[in-house]
């Protein structure tokens, strides 16, 4: 330790410290924060009206991570406000959540909801300026920017969940900026999607603005790419203080698998045996392209009165519908698709069943939230007789006939009306 004294105060102090077995309770309703061990050198001075605190060759031991050497700098200033300048090359947040929970900054941003959401992930090149009351140590202004790496976050309430996200960040008190350029995340949408959504790469800036009525969150541009779908997205999001956020999204999607339409779908939308039957019936397809519009509060949602619009269609080709447990498949389906609210609705220009064509063919649930959803399949085919009558042998339709259907021999073609109607519970 050295230390320089001027005029009768301390105006130096450098030295080197270690510590082990670090421990800060804080008050008895926040979490400890630990330490195994910290390292490094330091260097503190007075500057002005204020302070410049200098840590060299940082290094942090948690019970799970060691973290690679770094520097930090703090600088306090003292001019009407209590104003505070730091900069480190590197921080985890997870290991330092215990201890910046209970601070202005954190409380003013999100308050509560810390501990609910769990942040984690690797933050670098931090640069953070922060100033706060000097009556009651209020936070007055903030302004920040970092890399931000394998960044996650909890679903909790409005707020999605997030994990795996890299990028740039910039903020203000007043507004920010997230520049995505991330691939393997997964993204939590629990009051949409049943399922969190893998995503391999996503592209685009996310801006924000903090409104009298609450936090505005827009992108004119997200592109979002896994195995099963290409996408571009255009949102903007309002999470008011109280209330249902609102959600205004148009997104355009091509190169899909069929297979996973469900996956895509808001299951609270649904009866649990509408979407146990998507998830059965869909069976394989190429999406060409299509296109996903959400407008109006997620409370609202399905608006069934007209107060928002949900809205799904695609262009499918190739596409195998397995419609009803051991019945013949519809195959070389080529539809187009649309979830509107609670209804789905097949438009199928062609399709097949064995050898037969099927032309012109709806199939239809009108409430996909019914307790007893139905399945109306209504269109034309035209058919070889052995496929007739094969098709009634496997669908178990012959009933007291069946013998006699295995003793005619009918030739030649037929065109049929069908009309099916099938109980989905």
């Amino acid at each position: 330790l050295w230390l320089k004294v001027e005029d009768g105060s301390i105006s130096q102090l450098s030295g080197d410290v270690q510590v082990k077995d670090l421990l800060y309770a804080g008050n008895e309703n926040a979490r400890p924060f630990r330490l195994d061990s910290l390292s490094g050198k330091y260097r503190w001075q007075t500057k002005g009206n204020g302070w410049l605190l200098q840590v060299g060759q940082l290094q942090l031991q948690t019970r799970d991570y060691q973290w690679p050497e770094s520097a930090l700098s703090v600088e306090y200033r003292l001019d009407g406000l209590n104003r505070f300048l730091i900069n480190t090359d590197y921080l985890r947040v997870q290991d330092f959540l215990p201890l910046v929970d209970r601070q202005p900054l954190v409380h003013a941003l999100i308050g509560e909801k810390l501990q609910r959401v769990s942040p984690a992930g690797e933050v670098s090149q931090l640069r953070l300026h922060f100033a706060t009351s000097l009556e009651d140590n209020e936070l007055s202004d903030y302004a920040m920017q970092a890399n931000i790496t394998d960044f996650s976050l909890n679903a909790y309430g409005n707020w999605p969940g997030v994990k795996g996200i890299d990028g740039y960040l910039a903020a203000t008190s007043q507004a920010g900026m997230f520049q995505l350029s991330t691939t393997n995340a997964l993204l939590d949408l629990n009051k949409v999607f049943r399922d969190p959504l893998r995503v391999e790469s996503l592209q685009g800036d996310i801006n924000w603005t903090w409104l009298d009525s609450g936090l505005l969150i827009e992108s004119s541009q997200l592109d979002a790419v896994n195995s099963h779908i290409t996408t571009q997205s255009r949102l903007s999001v309002h999470l008011p203080a109280e209330g249902s956020a609102f959600l205004d999204l148009q997104t355009n999607f091509r190169d899909g698998d069929g297979a996973y339409t469900s996956f895509y779908l808001p299951y609270s939308a649904m009866d649990e045996e509408a979407l146990a039957w998507l998830d059965a019936a869909i069976v394989a397809g190429t999406v060409e392209y299509g296109s996903i519009i959400f407008h109006g509060a997620i409370d609202d949602f399905p608006f069934d009165n007209n107060d928002g619009r949900f809205e799904v269609s695609f262009k499918v080709r190739d596409a195998v519908l397995d419609y009803y447990e051991d019945w013949p498949v519809i195959d070389q389906i080529e539809a187009e698709v649309a979830f509107v609210g609670r209804s789905m609705h097949i438009d199928a220009s062609s399709g097949k069943i064995f050898g037969a064509d099927i032309r012109d063919t709806v199939v239809s649930i009108g409430d996909l939230e019914n307790d007893n959803p139905l399945l109306v399949i209504e269109g034309s085919a035209h058919t070889p007789s052995t496929d007739l009558f094969r098709y009634l042998d496997e669908a178990e339709l012959a009933g007291d006939f069946q013998q006699a259907l295995t003793e005619l021999d009918l030739r030649g073609k037929n065109d049929l009306d069908l009309n099916i109607k099938v109980p989905l519970s």
